[in-house]
């Protein structure tokens, strides 16, 4: 019922938006279009500056107003924290994972930036001619976030020092219903390690659903006779990779 309602609602906008285009354009081009347009309405030229800039311009507003106030009576400044609720759209992600690119977390982090710290420091902010500046950024990604999933963009205070102030951000989503696989199973799966050649016996009489079901630990029986190496391999020399890699 509501996955129909929900293809009625967009049929309704997708024949409105086609009334505003020429008749003399084909129909087909004319649906391409607005689903071109609806794919990409996130990355739009000129969005950015809306959802981003106009908030940020607001709390400086309200800041030199001294409309802007922290929400906390905590006098530690790190207790004060920023959310805002994004949308993973079709523009925004990778189109052959499905699930929100890299590049855009910086794009997030943009949302919450300006209103987190003009509503943390509106005093100091609200003088003229104090602003604050972008000194650098460095993302850890742990999970992936889908495309079409909502996601709460947070930004708080951590520590400072004699010229930098250090904010985190936390991108974060609801849970989904996918299984985080541990790789030696998925190694011993394969047939490779110490057990190899006897792991491939007994993987070989196995069926596809069975092997994935033992994959993912909800079948130990089928694969019983699997032997599953170290959990972990090469590790020992992480300090000496290259880059944040290694921290």
């Amino acid at each position: 019922m509501l996955n129909s309602m929900l293809l009625a609602t967009i049929q309704y906008y997708q024949a409105q938006m086609l009334r505003f285009l020429p008749s003399t354009i084909p129909t087909s081009l004319k649906v391409a279009l607005v689903a071109w347009l609806a794919i990409n309405f996130q990355t739009f030229p000129g969005r950015w500056h809306v959802t981003v800039l106009v908030p940020w311009l607001n709390w400086m507003a309200r800041a030199r107003l001294g409309l802007s106030t922290p929400t906390t009576s905590d006098p530690d400044p790190r207790t004060f924290k920023f959310t805002r609720t994004l949308f993973s759209g079709p523009g925004l992600s990778d189109a052959f994972g499905f699930h929100l690119s890299n590049s855009s977390y910086a794009w997030a982090a943009d949302h919450v930036r300006g209103p987190h710290i003009y509503s943390l420091l509106p005093v100091p902010l609200s003088l003229k001619n104090v602003y604050f500046a972008l000194g650098s950024t460095a993302f850890k990604f742990t999970k992936q976030i889908d495309i079409g999933a909502t996601f709460d963009v947070t930004q708080e205070l951590v520590a400072y020092d004699k010229k930098w102030a250090n904010v985190l951000h936390h991108i974060v989503h609801n849970k989904t219903q996918k299984r985080t696989i541990v790789p030696a199973r998925a190694i011993a799966l394969a047939g490779f390690g110490e057990h190899g050649a006897a792991n491939k016996v007994v993987v070989n009489r196995m069926t596809p659903k069975q092997r994935l079901a033992w994959l993912i630990g909800e079948d130990e029986k089928s694969g019983m006779s699997i032997k599953v190496g170290d959990i972990e391999m090469g590790m020992e020399g992480k300090s000496e990779w290259p880059g944040a890699v290694s921290a």
